[in-house]
């Protein structure tokens, strides 16, 4: 791989990282954290599965190469219909936006990256309804 090449896919990876759902996770099991990548930008209770996801090489490499220390995230509730806001402010909650902070591992390199929005609706894979009309809003 050339290196802008290798440049342009670590960066995939990282953003990647970025739209899984950690909220729940232990970020020191790796397990955890790459059974989370593989299911992408959708929880284990959405269906179908997320099309931002790792493959299996993919999340080992990752892993192998990067930590995540952190994804700050206003916890998404799946039961919850309509908007729904932080006690005693107009400040929209349960809107899908994360962001996550990311380690190289061995090194003091650090990453932010943010979620995207998703642009599908649930029903075929991504969260337009709570990342659209809620984190965009």
């Amino acid at each position: 791989m050339s290196d802008s090449i290798a440049t342009w896919y670590t960066r995939v990876l990282l953003q990647m990282s970025a739209e899984a759902y950690l909220e729940d996770v232990s970020l020191s099991d790796d397990d955890q954290v790459r059974l989370a990548l593989s299911q992408g930008n959708n929880r284990p209770s959405f269906n179908p599965t997320g099309f931002t996801r790792f493959s299996p090489p993919q999340a080992d490499e990752f892993l192998a190469n990067f930590q995540i220390i952190a994804q700050a995230s206003d916890y998404a509730d799946p039961t919850r219909q309509g908007a729904v806001y932080y006690a005693g402010t107009s400040i929209l909650a349960n809107t899908g936006m994360s962001a996550t902070l990311i380690q190289r591992r061995g090194t003091n390199e650090y990453t932010l990256a943010i979620r995207s929005t998703e642009f599908r609706p649930v029903t075929d894979g991504g969260d337009r309804e709570r990342d659209a009309f809620g984190a965009d809003a």
